[in-house]
Order: structure tokens, then C-alpha cells, then sequence
């Protein structure tokens, strides 16, 4: 394998070539093609017998090197993974139905400086400021710099330099990217919590008014602007439709799946919650992504579920020494004893592991004073 030259086309492995075997150079059928076994004696010339036992053996000896590397079902050339998103209600954005008062997008210095005003200006002026903000050609020209900075600079550096990724296209709130098995999760939050502008989950950038900013300036990617970077900020949510595919699965049957799954994802909504006076039931939309796992015999795999509920099965798998057995444990628990109120359902669901044991809690646990 040492012998082989590296092949590039994605730029964090461009980068960290030196110390990283590229995925498409984990694949023993594909290394063995390169493989032509000699004779030791130049003199003389393998049978065809001969040439197929050196290369059996040689077969051999890449399966068994790449095992070390990666068990067997863990090979990221056994699967592909693409991303598909797309910003949720992008169209009430743009009418400025989704803007707020005027008084959340006042900065704090003249905040405090209302109440030094006379009264027959401060009255009117709080009046005005509880007005819904208007749609006009500054909050339009910041709306497309927001949307021009997450398709243009973060998305690309997240994707492609961040991570082991390659960005097929990005277009304001539109994202198709390639990914792999190890890092589509971390690279699907980040790109998350990008679109939102809070915190950097790396640390890389500083979040300060939902605008995003390399921190260290000696260290900026050619590719970022030392400025800082407009978001969409904490209100807009975004959907994804994520397909994990087999390497034998067609990639137009995984385009296919890749569109059906963020349109499924747009339209998730579950019930969350009620209101007491009136005991109507209120529902949480899109902000959601659908994985679906495309298997080579045909079966499909589907998981469709909110960002929140994502983050915490990333914190749960992240568990160290974790059998994921103990979740198909807690399905079952959780199917025969569901929690006795909607409302404190929420306490059920989380803290199903406690200490080094991976002890597993019913809801009866979970409910209890202990």
C-alpha cells in the first residue's frame, strides 16, 4: 500500500495526506487491480497459475491491512453518505413576517439612553419600537449577505476543510455536500448551528450577535474573509435529508432517496406540547433531518427526527464503551411502559444510561423522587 501514489480531489485529505490513508485507497478490490506479481528470477516467467496464487496472497495480505485500519463494516468504501438541506419557510423571511419588534434589534447603548429622554419623546419612540420590523432594502441586502456567507464561505470551509467532505453545491440556503461515515453527524450539526450563528461547536469562530468570526487572525483560511460573517441567526432553522448508501446501491437511486428524504424532513412535525387554557394541541415543524440508510439487498432504513433529539443521540452514542444493543433495549422498555403523562415525557427519555455499569432505566425509574 505504501508503494501507491495518493490520490487527491478532497481538500482536508489534500491537506493531511501525510498522515491519513485516503478512502479510496482502503478497498482491496480495487488495490489488487494494480497488482501485476513478478517472478523473483528474471529469467523466468509466472505461469497463470502461478500469477493468480500471488495474487490471492496478496489479497490476503491487503484485506488483512486494512482490517487493522478498519473492521470490517466500519470501511468507510463500504458506504457513501450525501447530505441534501434546505432553510426552513425561507419565503416568510423574505416578506419580513419573520422579523420581530423593533426594540430586539436595537443595540444596548441606546437601550439604556430611552429612559434620559423627555416624555413626550420617550412615549412615542417605545411605542414605535414594539412596531414589527419592516421588510425594507437594508434588512433585504443583510438578509442575501447572510445567505451569501453560509453558501460561499462557511459551508465551503466547514465542509471541505474542517471535515473530510466535498461541497457539490451551495447556493444561499441550499446545501448538497458529500460526506462519509465517520463525520457526517459532527459535520451536519456544525453546519447547523452555522446557519443559526450560535456557538462554533469547534471553537474556530466567535459567535457575537449571530455573526460569525475566525478568532485567530495569524491562522485565517485563505478562502474566509477577516471580517465577520454574517448568519441567519438563532430563529432560522434549516432541514436535511442525510442518505447512507452501500457501495453497491446505484447513485441515482441515492439521489432519489436524498430528495424524498429533506422534503419528509420539511414537512416532520410532532406533537410537543398543549395549551392549558384551552387544551389545544401545538405542533413543532420542519428543524428537522431524516437519515435513511440504503442497504445493498434493497432494504431501507429511516430515522426521521427534530435537530434537539439529534444532539442527543450524538451525545449518546459519543458514551464511551457503549453497546448499541442497550438501545434497542430502551425501545422496547419504553414501548411496554410508556410515560403516564405527555407533559413529563421528556424526563423518560433522556437518562437511560447511569455510571460505568450502562445500567437501563424504566420510565418508573425515571419518574421516581431517587
Amino acid at each position: 500500500m505504501h508503494q501507491l501514489i495518493y490520490l487527491g480531489g478532497i481538500p482536508w485529505i489534500a491537506k493531511n495526506h501525510s498522515n491519513w490513508y485516503n478512502p479510496r485507497l482502503l478497498n482491496a478490490g480495487w488495490l489488487i487491480d494494480d497488482y501485476h506479481p513478478k517472478s523473483d528470477r528474471p529469467d523466468r516467467l509466472f505461469t497463470r497459475t502461478q500469477q493468480q496464487k500471488a495474487k490471492q496472497e496478496e489479497l490476503r495480505k491487503l484485506r488483512e491491512a486494512i482490517s487493522k485500519l478498519f473492521p470490517p463494516g466500519n470501511n468507510p468504501t463500504d458506504w457513501y453518505v450525501l447530505a441534501a438541506g434546505d432553510g426552513d419557510g425561507m419565503g416568510e423571511w423574505l416578506k419580513g413576517t419573520k422579523l420581530e419588534a423593533y426594540k430586539h434589534y436595537l443595540p444596548d447603548a441606546l437601550h439604556r439612553k430611552i429612559n434620559q429622554m423627555p416624555e413626550q419623546f420617550r412615549k412615542p419612540f417605545q411605542k414605535f419600537l414594539e412596531v414589527q420590523k419592516r421588510m425594507g432594502p437594508a434588512t433585504h441586502s443583510a438578509l442575501s449577505r447572510a445567505l451569501l456567507d453560509f453558501s460561499n464561505q462557511l459551508v465551503p470551509y466547514i465542509t471541505e476543510q474542517r471535515y473530510a467532505g466535498r461541497l457539490i453545491y451551495g447556493g444561499g440556503d441550499d446545501v448538497l455536500a458529500y460526506t462519509n461515515l465517520w463525520e457526517w453527524d459532527s459535520w451536519l450539526w456544525d453546519i447547523r448551528e452555522c446557519f443559526q450563528g450560535v456557538d462554533d461547536p469547534k471553537n474556530e469562530f466567535k459567535s457575537r450577535g449571530d455573526y460569525w468570526q475566525w478568532k485567530d487572525e495569524k491562522t485565517l483560511p485563505s478562502n474566509l474573509a477577516r471580517r465577520p460573517l454574517f448568519t441567519m441567526g438563532s430563529k432560522a432553522t434549516i432541514s436535511f435529508g442525510i442518505v447512507i448508501a452501500h457501495h453497491s446501491v446505484p447513485l441515482a437511486i441515492a439521489l432519489e432517496n436524498i430528495w424524498q428524504a429533506e422534503d419528509e424532513a420539511k414537512k416532520y412535525e410532532y406533537h410537543n406540547s398543549c395549551r392549558l387554557k384551552d387544551r389545544k394541541d401545538c405542533y413543532a415543524k420542519k428543524d428537522a433531518v431524516q437519515v435513511r440508510v440504503l442497504y445493498g439487498n434493497g432494504n431501507i432504513l429511516k430515522a426521521t427526527c427534530k435537530f434537539d433529539v439529534f444532539r442527543q443521540w450524538q451525545l449518546l452514542t459519543d458514551i464511551p464503551d457503549l453497546d448499541s444493543a442497550i438501545f434497542e433495549q430502551a425501545a422496547t422498555v419504553w414501548s411496554q411502559h410508556p410515560a403516564p403523562m405527555y407533559e413529563r415525557s421528556h424526563l423518560g427519555a433522556k437518562p437511560f444510561v447511569r455510571g460505568e455499569n450502562n445500567w437501563l432505566l424504566t420510565p418508573i425509574d425515571c419518574f421516581s423522587n431517587n
